[in-house]
Parts: C-alpha cells; sequence; structure tokens
C-alpha cells in the first residue's frame, strides 16, 4: 500500500466515494481492515446508485435511517428482496465516521478509530517514524483498559503481554469467574 494524496476535503456526499477509494488504495483506514473498508464502499456506491441524493448534499445531514428506507422501498419495488438494511445503515454510518475523521483536518486522521469499541491514538515516541497506538477496550462493566501498544507488536510481545496479565490473575477466581470475587 502506500501513500497516496488524499482527495480535497469537501463536506458534501460528493467527497464520500473518493476518500472511502483512498483508505483501500493508500491503507489509511482508520483501524479499520481493508476489507472493511471495501465493504463500506460498496454498500455506499450501491445505496447512492439507486437513491437519488443531491450532490451538493452534507454528509453530516445525511438522514441513514431515512436513506435506508428509501434504498430498501427501491430495490424491493425492483422485485428483489432485500434483508440487509441495518448492515447497510451501519456501513453508511461508518462512511459517515471515516469522512468526519477526514474532515478533522488531523494529520493524523486515518488513525483515528471509527469502528466502536476499541480507539488507537497517535503519539509520536522519540523517533518521529515510531508510533505507538492506545488501545482501549472493555474489560466489564464501567471498567476500560488503556494499553499502549506499537503499531508493529510482534506475537512474541503479545504472549509476553499476555503471560503479564496472567501473573496478576486472582487466584481466589474460577475459569467461568465473570466479575470480582465476593466476600
Amino acid at each position: 500500500m502506500t501513500n497516496l494524496p488524499e482527495p480535497a476535503r469537501d463536506a458534501t456526499i460528493a467527497s464520500l466515494t473518493p476518500i472511502l477509494d483512498h483508505m483501500r488504495d493508500s491503507g489509511r483506514t482508520c483501524g479499520l481492515s481493508v476489507e472493511t473498508v471495501n465493504q463500506i464502499a460498496g454498500a455506499w456506491r450501491r445505496v447512492h446508485t439507486v437513491v437519488p441524493i443531491p450532490i451538493a448534499t452534507l454528509v453530516a445531514d445525511l438522514d441513514v435511517d431515512a436513506l435506508i428506507a428509501s434504498f430498501t422501498a427501491a430495490v424491493r419495488g425492483q422485485g428483489k428482496t432485500f434483508r440487509s438494511g441495518s448492515t447497510y445503515a451501519t456501513r453508511i454510518r461508518l462512511a459517515m465516521r471515516a469522512h468526519g475523521a477526514w474532515m478533522s483536518g488531523d494529520p493524523h486522521w486515518y488513525l483515528l478509530s471509527i469502528g466502536g469499541r476499541t480507539a488507537a491514538v497517535r503519539r509520536p515516541l522519540a523517533m518521529p517514524d515510531d508510533r505507538i497506538r492506545t488501545v482501549v477496550t472493555p474489560l466489564r462493566r464501567g471498567l476500560d483498559i488503556r494499553m499502549d501498544l506499537p503499531w508493529d507488536l510482534t506475537t512474541a510481545e503479545a504472549d509476553l503481554l499476555g503471560a503479564l496479565i496472567r501473573n496478576h490473575v486472582d487466584p481466589a477466581t474460577g475459569p467461568n469467574d465473570v466479575g470480582p470475587p465476593t466476600t
């Protein structure tokens, strides 16, 4: 994957396809896999082809639920079956989040997580090319775990972190306990 120049920033829906193509081609995917970016781009192209949306419509003004309802009605009106409304809605929302990250003006917009529960944030280290990401994931209700990890984390390093965490398991808990032990 290459570092292609970004398309010109535009707040309208005219920029959704170019930014999704850029994400796919450059590998700057906001924490999503390239396959997921392809699915998002495909959903957007299909919806945009079937439902006429004025090109000057602002991405921020898209009503995803109304858009998907119109799309579903149009597809069914063509005699085709369509049962993926919620999947398409999720993909369009992710396209909008990616667009929002890109429109933010952050030079590292492509490192911002748009997928939900896990966040990745760029923080410079001593050398400009070295990067770490802060990974945030929920462990249990009301408790999120944050770790600074290198972007090029190896399997050996992941095993080391796993061993470190296993060393801190409370011996009073069983293998199937879901919460802290009660006394």
